[in-house]
C-alpha cells in the first residue's frame, strides 16, 4: 500500500497550482497504525514534489490507545507538528458503546503523553448526545477539556446510520434512541462554555484557541484546491472539477501498479460551485467573501448581491414567500388535517382579490369573480367529497391556515419584483436562503436517522423536486404571462392534479363530488383561457 500511495503522488504531482503547500493531512482512517518509519518516508516522498512552507501544519490522526510512548518519541523527531486524536468521551459507557479500542483512561492518558512529548498543537474529537450519557456527563467531558489545555476540539453529535450494529441496538430495544432535544441542549452549551474558556467558533462544529485553529480543513472551507492521496480520498482543483479514489484497495494497489490513476473525476457546473461555495461559508465564522465571488462568478448569478434593494428583496421573498408558505401549511396539517389546510391555502385568490381592491383600487371583473367562485366550490368537492365532517378545525389550525392562504398571496405578488432574474435564480436562492433561515430557526441537524427507510427517502425527494421546486418555478414563471389573480385561481389546478395522481397510482375512488369538482375546475380554466384571449 505505501508503494502505491507514492505511485500516486509521483503521477499526481502536477495537479496542484501551488507547489509550496501550507498543510499536509495524514487522516480518513486511523494513519497511526503505519510506523513513524512508513509516515517519514511519506513526507520525503512528498518533498520530492512540493515545498514546504515555513510553517506548515502536518497532522496525524490517532487513536489514543496507538499513541504510547515509544511511538510519541520517534513521531516528535518527525515534521509531524498536530495531533489529531480520536478521543470521542472521556468516559467508559460511552466508548463502550462507540465501540471504540481505547478505554476512558487512555483517553486522558494519550493526551498528556502526546504533551510531555512536546504536542502542544493538538486536536480531539467529542461526541455529543449519546444514550449512555446525559447532560451532567457531557459538561464533565467539556470540563476534562479545559483541563488538559487542549486547544481545539472539533464536536459532532451522535448520528445512527442505517446498517449499523446502533441501528440495531435500537430497534431491538437494547439502548435509547438519541434525543435531539437533549442534542441541540448539549450543542449551545459546548458553544457557550468553550467561548467562555477562551475557544473561538470557526466553524459550526470546531473550536480553537487563537492560532491553533486547523489550517488543513480552514482550507477546504475557503474552497481553495486539496489534493488527496489514497483509497477513498477526495482532491478539488480550485475550480470546476473534484475527483475520488475507488475505496477498493485491491483495485486501488492495481491500477496504481498499471499506472492507472483510480479515481473518478465530477465537473462541476457554475451553479455547484456557487452554492458549494456559499454554503461552507456559512459554516465558518469568516462567511462568504463577497469579492471572491465576484472574482469567480459573473452574470446573472451574482446579480443578486449587487443591487440593495435586490439583496433585500430577495430575503424578503425568502423569508414571508418561500418559507411563510410552505411552513404555514404544514403548521395547518399539523393543528387540523390536510383537507382543513388545503382549503384554507387556497383562499388566496380571495387575498389577491382584496389586494387589487383596497391597494391598486381595482374591482374584480365579472369573470374574475365567477371564476373564482368556480375554483373554490371545485376545490371544496374535491377534497371533502361532498362532506363537511372532517372539516372541524381548531383556532390554532384555523390561524395557520389563514396564514397560509396569506403567504401563497404575499408570494404571488411579490414574485414580479424580482422579475429582473429567471425564475430558476429566484427560486435557487430564495429556497437557499430559507433553508439556511429554518436551519438556524428550527434546528434539525440530526434527522439521517429518518432515511432509513428508503421509502422516506424517496417520499421526501419526490416532495423536494415536485412540491417544492418545480411547482414554485412555475408559478414564478406564469406570472410573466397572467395576472397574480389569475394565476392564484389556476392554483385550484393543484387538487385537481394530486387526484389524478392519487388515481392513477393509489387506485383512489373517483366519485360523483370528485367528477363534479372537476368539472367546475376545467370550465374555470376554459373560461379564464378564453377571457385573457380577449383581453390581448
Amino acid at each position: 500500500m505505501i508503494s502505491a500511495i507514492k505511485k500516486e503522488i509521483f503521477l499526481r504531482k502536477e495537479e496542484l497550482e501551488n507547489k509550496t503547500l501550507s498543510s499536509l493531512y495524514f487522516g480518513g482512517g486511523t494513519p497511526s497504525i503505519l510506523s513513524v518509519d512508513e509516515i517519514k518516508s511519506l513526507i520525503d516522498e512528498v518533498l520530492k514534489y512540493f515545498d514546504f512552507e515555513k510553517n506548515i501544519e502536518i497532522t496525524l490522526e490517532a487513536n489514543p490507545d496507538d499513541l504510547d510512548k515509544n511511538f510519541l518519541k520517534d513521531l516528535a523527531k518527525t515534521e509531524i507538528n498536530r495531533l489529531s486524536i480520536g478521543t470521542q468521551s472521556f468516559f467508559e459507557e460511552d466508548l463502550k458503546l462507540m465501540n471504540r479500542a481505547h478505554n476512558a483512561s487512555e483517553a486522558e492518558s494519550s493526551i498528556k503523553r502526546a504533551q510531555d512529548f512536546g504536542f502542544e498543537n493538538l486536536s480531539i474529537d467529542l461526541i455529543y448526545g449519546s444514550p449512555t450519557s446525559n447532560f451532567e456527563i457531557w459538561k464533565e467531558n467539556l470540563q476534562k477539556t479545559i483541563e488538559l489545555q487542549v486547544p481545539h476540539v472539533s464536536s459532532y453529535a451522535l448520528t445512527i446510520e442505517p446498517k449499523t450494529a446502533l441501528n440495531a441496538w435500537i430497534k431491538k430495544n437494547k439502548i435509547a434512541e438519541p434525543k435531539e432535544t437533549e442534542q441541540n441542549k448539549e450543542f449551545y452549551y459546548m458553544s457557550d462554555f468553550l467561548k467562555d474558556n477562551g475557544f473561538i467558533h470557526y466553524e459550526i462544529s470546531n473550536f480553537a484557541k487563537k492560532d491553533f485553529e486547523s489550517k488543513h480543513n480552514s482550507a477546504y472551507w475557503k474552497y481553495k484546491e486539496y489534493l488527496g492521496i489514497g483509497p477513498s480520498a477526495h482532491s478539488y482543483n480550485g475550480r470546476n472539477e473534484r475527483s475520488w479514489n475507488v475505496a477498493n484497495n485491491t483495485i486501488y494497489i492495481k491500477n496504481l501498479a498499471e499506472n492507472i490513476l483510480p479515481k473518478e473525476t465530477e465537473k462541476l457546473s457554475e451553479k455547484d460551485q456557487y452554492n458549494e461555495m456559499l454554503m461552507i461559508g456559512l459554516r465558518t465564522i469568516w462567511g462568504v467573501d463577497l469579492e471572491k465571488l465576484n472574482e469567480k462568478f459573473s452574470g446573472e448569478i451574482l446579480e443578486i448581491f449587487k443591487n440593495k434593494d435586490a439583496r433585500k428583496n430577495i430575503i424578503i421573498f425568502a423569508i414571508f414567500g418561500m418559507v411563510g408558505t410552505q411552513l404555514t401549511f404544514f403548521s395547518a396539517i399539523e393543528n387540523s388535517n390536510a383537507a382543513v389546510a388545503t382549503l384554507l391555502q387556497f383562499l388566496s385568490p380571495l387575498f389577491v382579490i382584496f389586494y387589487y381592491i383596497f391597494r391598486k383600487k381595482q374591482l374584480p371583473s365579472k369573470i374574475e369573480v365567477f371564476a373564482t367562485f368556480l375554483a373554490l366550490i371545485g376545490t371544496f368537492l374535491i377534497i371533502t367529497n361532498g362532506s363537511t365532517k372532517g372539516l372541524s378545525v381548531s383556532v390554532t389550525g384555523l390561524t395557520w391556515g389563514i396564514l397560509s392562504a396569506l403567504a401563497v398571496t404575499f408570494y404571488m405578488i411579490f414574485a414580479k419584483k424580482l422579475f429582473v432574474w429567471s425564475s430558476r435564480v429566484t427560486v435557487g436562492l430564495s429556497m437557499l436562503l430559507g433553508g439556511i433561515l429554518l436551519f438556524i430557526l428550527l434546528p434539525n441537524k440530526h434527522f439521517l436517522h429518518y432515511f432509513a427507510d428508503i421509502r422516506v427517502l424517496v417520499a421526501f425527494a419526490f416532495n423536494i423536486i415536485f412540491g417544492t421546486i418545480l411547482a414554485f418555478y412555475f408559478l414564478i414563471e406564469s406570472l410573466r404571462y397572467i395576472s397574480e389573480k389569475e394565476a392564484s385561481i389556476l392554483s385550484s389546478c393543484e387538487p385537481l392534479t394530486a387526484l389524478l395522481v392519487a388515481i392513477v397510482f393509489i387506485h383512489t375512488p373517483f366519485g360523483l363530488y370528485q367528477i363534479a369538482g372537476s368539472a367546475l375546475i376545467l370550465i374555470m380554466i376554459f373560461i379564464l383561457a378564453i377571457y385573457g384571449k380577449t383581453n390581448n
